[in-house]
């Protein structure tokens, strides 16, 4: 996206900017799969005691989530298309945006912003993402 700046390792974040970040899922399975992913956020304080924050919209807000990916009150996005053999998905979304009032606290630890995908055959296997069967595997 115009006017953001890469994610990797960042440190000194500025309240209000956007960052880049743009993460897709590959399918390297045989057959066609559902996939669903979930973003998670982890603070590790200067203490090295870490937290799993469940709720990080007060933080920061993904942008531009791809039109093909459903938000679910399970926390999981679902991608409403199959992904066929080496095929990828769209980008889940293409930039975080920091919130106007993070402040020194936020500064001071370390945060980890997680995706992670999980995929399910479609073969027999509902009509969508939405509605496949998941195994829970506590991600």
């Amino acid at each position: 996206p115009t006017g953001s700046k890469p994610f990797h390792d960042l440190e000194n974040i500025i309240a209000g900017e956007t960052y880049s970040k743009i993460p897709y899922v590959e399918n390297i399975d045989l057959e066609p799969v559902w996939i669903r992913a979930k973003v998670s956020l982890k603070k590790t304080a200067g203490d090295g005691t870490e937290t799993d924050i469940t709720d990080f919209s007060s933080l920061m807000t993904l942008q531009e989530i791809g039109e093909n990916w459903t938000a679910s009150p399970d926390n999981f996005y679902y991608y409403n298309l199959a992904v066929n053999n080496g095929e990828q998905t769209e980008p889940i979304f293409r930039s975080v945006k920091f919130a106007d009032t993070i402040n020194d606290e936020f500064q001071l630890a370390t945060y980890t912003l997680t995706v992670t995908a999980e995929a399910t055959q479609v073969k027999h296997n509902g009509t969508s993402a939405l509605d496949a069967s998941w195994t829970e595997s506590g991600a």
